[in-house]
């Protein structure tokens, strides 16, 4: 059954806990949505038919910027690509995969504007997912950072908007999951990150 079938039950929970772990902007959903994250649970428990139809959703109901889609469609796009090829479907995961690089290319400078903290402090050792391989050898600390930073989004001045034609938008801060949108962006559901790279030109990369 699709998850959004069930959406009282997965969801809202799911949007609650997500809230309260990222310090949501008033007014402002955190990207990518919450729905998103229980598609994902969905998705990583074998429902690749439904769990197709629901990234499309997310899909059709990404943020955009005027008729741009924003990037929270690089992780709906790619998912919607892992789960066409999971079911068969190539041809469909390259297209969609590619829709999400295009996206990030067109966003290629969108983590300058995320504010990660200027003080990282320590990962508890309590709070790390240890390997069940082994052990390393290496005197690393890993950071405690957190899981949606804040992204800067709009312009301080909108002048040549008004004057020439655009989108005019105020300035504001977004909330974004960083690691999830970049997570994407290496992602390879075509089975090949060669094959997905091959229709963009180089400077994407």
């Amino acid at each position: 059954m699709s998850v959004v079938a069930i959406l009282p039950a997965l969801v809202v929970p799911s949007a609650t806990a997500h809230a309260q772990q990222v310090g949501r902007v008033p007014g402002r959903q955190p990207v990518p949505s919450s729905t998103y994250y229980a598609v994902l649970r969905e998705h990583y428990e074998g429902e690749f038919r439904d769990s197709l139809g629901d990234f499309n959703r997310e899909v059709r109901g990404c943020i955009k910027i005027g008729s741009l889609p924003f990037i929270d469609s690089i992780c709906y796009h790619a998912m919607t690509g892992e789960a066409f090829y999971q079911l068969g479907r190539t041809a469909d995961a390259l297209e969609h995969y590619n829709i999400a690089l295009r996206v990030f290319a067109q966003y290629s400078d969108w983590m300058i504007r995320v504010r990660f903290e200027a003080n990282v402090r320590p990962l508890p050792p309590t709070s790390m997912v240890r390997v069940t391989w082994g052990q390393s050898t290496r005197d690393t600390t890993v950071g405690n950072f957190r899981s949606t930073p804040l992204m800067e989004r709009g312009r301080l001045s909108n002048n040549d908007q008004v004057q020439r034609g655009g989108v005019v938008q105020n300035p504001y801060m977004h909330p974004v999951d960083a690691a999830e949108v970049v997570l994407h962006v290496r992602r390879s559901p075509c089975g090949g990150a060669t094959n997905c790279w091959e229709s963009l030109p180089l400077k994407t990369i």
